[in-house]
């Protein structure tokens, strides 16, 4: 599922990432893929970046996190196909977005204001795997249907800003400024989304992976996002 927030930048990856998810989609599933799905809602979103040692990932160095926010959600994807007559089956998942964060966490980990912050983008495409309880043909059906996945793919993150380190061994605080950068590494991914008609309701998550890792420190975003929304189903392949 190919997922947009209000906040995208910047515009030359939201009109290329599309294009490359439309076009693996053809190349490798064309034969399977039936037909694709727009949808369209509301969702909560709430980000965490935790900053480590980057030569022991056990040491926190600070710690961010968004209070939860609304905007308005955006979704393209293959429609959900099935490994013969089960109810194992697989999707793609594309999300792309910005984030900012101010509320940095002490070593004891309650908010205070340095006046630091932290901000960039990300992007992750994972091939999920899926079961489905409840009906398996949700379109036109009066029941529900539930779908639990997980996934594991190619991710993107930038940084830039800055923090205050509290964690240090010594106890000092070091202030530090982020130098603007974007790694590249793999990332594990869930979701759950309940189905209603065309209506749904689902919950996803990433949970940070490997990072990103830039002079002594090493940088993960985790996400959280809840949306309701409504799907229109768009062509036939």
């Amino acid at each position: 599922m190919l997922v947009f927030a209000m906040r995208l930048r910047p515009a030359s990856l939201t009109c290329f990432l599309p294009i490359c998810f439309l076009g693996l989609t053809g190349f490798f599933f064309s034969t399977k893929v039936s037909a694709l799905e727009f949808g369209l809602g509301m969702s909560v979103n709430q980000h965490l970046v935790e900053i480590r040692d980057s030569e022991d990932l056990d040491q926190m160095r600070a710690e961010f996190q968004s209070t939860p926010y609304l905007t308005p959600a955006f979704s393209l994807a293959n429609t959900p196909t099935y490994f013969g007559t089960s109810r194992f089956g697989w999707l793609l998942e594309l999300n792309i977005g910005s984030y900012a964060v101010t509320q940095q966490r002490n070593a004891e980990g309650q908010s205070v204001d340095y006046g630091t912050s932290i901000k960039g983008n990300f992007g992750h495409f994972n091939p999920i795997i899926f079961y489905r309880f409840g009906d398996r043909y949700l379109r036109g059906s009066r029941h529900w249907s539930l779908l639990m996945g997980l996934g594991y793919g190619f991710s993107f993150l930038s940084v830039g800003g800055n923090f205050v380190t509290d964690h240090q061994p010594d106890g000092l605080q070091r202030n530090v400024r982020i130098k603007d950068g974007m790694g590249f590494f793999l990332l594990p991914a869930s979701f759950v989304r309940l189905h209603f008609k065309h209506w749904f309701a689902g919950f996803s998550a990433c949970f940070g992976g490997p990072g990103f890792v830039q002079d002594d420190y090493t940088y993960r975003l985790i996400f959280r996002t809840l949306t309701l929304g409504y799907i229109f189903e768009l062509s036939a392949f």
